[in-house]
């Protein structure tokens, strides 16, 4: 097991290691849905090889799209953008 998946419980790892389709996400509130997203994006760059551009990555707050944008920008060498829509 890689260190992207060492903090996540047994359901947030199906949601970061499942890479056929899309996966969407809609627990309740601190259950983790931004913690899912940020690893979801480092898994697939490092462990599967996608190209970051390859990849969109949604939230609902601007909170949780600058916490993910920088949390992925320290994990893996790509520039994150975020816009405000």
């Amino acid at each position: 097991m890689t260190d992207t998946l060492a903090d996540l419980n047994p359901v947030q790892r199906e949601a970061v290691t499942t890479i056929h389709g899309s996966v969407l996400v809609l627990p309740g509130p601190s259950s983790g849905k931004t913690r899912v997203l940020t690893h979801r994006v480092a898994y697939v760059i490092r462990e599967r090889d996608i190209e970051a551009y390859r990849l969109m990555a949604v939230t609902f707050t601007n909170k949780a799209a600058l916490f993910l944008a920088g949390v992925n920008s320290s994990q893996v060498d790509c520039d994150f953008r975020c816009w405000d829509w």
